[in-house]
């Protein structure tokens, strides 16, 4: 199936923003279905959930994953708007050095 959602509105960002202001327990992450889809994302979700590791926060699982996707370029967001692009883009990095 590969990548079936990422965020694409000035709503989605806000809640994805919202989602990655606090810790987000791996066996929440169906809230991220219509924000970031992605088969690789869940298959993590999955691993970590089997593993007995359910409340784990999956945010820097996200973000990584959201930066592999972004690092492809814009044009590989064939339905992306520039402009959403470099938002998500400076958040996803931004956040993932704050994380760390």
């Amino acid at each position: 199936m590969g990548t079936w959602a990422f965020v694409e509105t000035d709503k989605d960002f806000e809640e994805f923003k919202e989602l990655m202001s606090k810790e987000l327990p791996v066996n929440e992450y169906n809230k991220l279905y219509n924000l970031i889809g992605d088969d690789i994302l869940f298959d993590d979700a999955a691993v970590l959930l089997d593993q007995g590791d359910e409340n784990i926060d999956f945010r820097l699982n996200v973000l990584t994953r959201a930066k592999e996707m972004l690092d492809q370029g814009f044009e590989s967001f064939f339905y992306l708007e520039r402009e959403m692009y470099d938002k998500m883009f400076v958040f996803v990095n931004n956040k993932i050095e704050e994380l760390l």
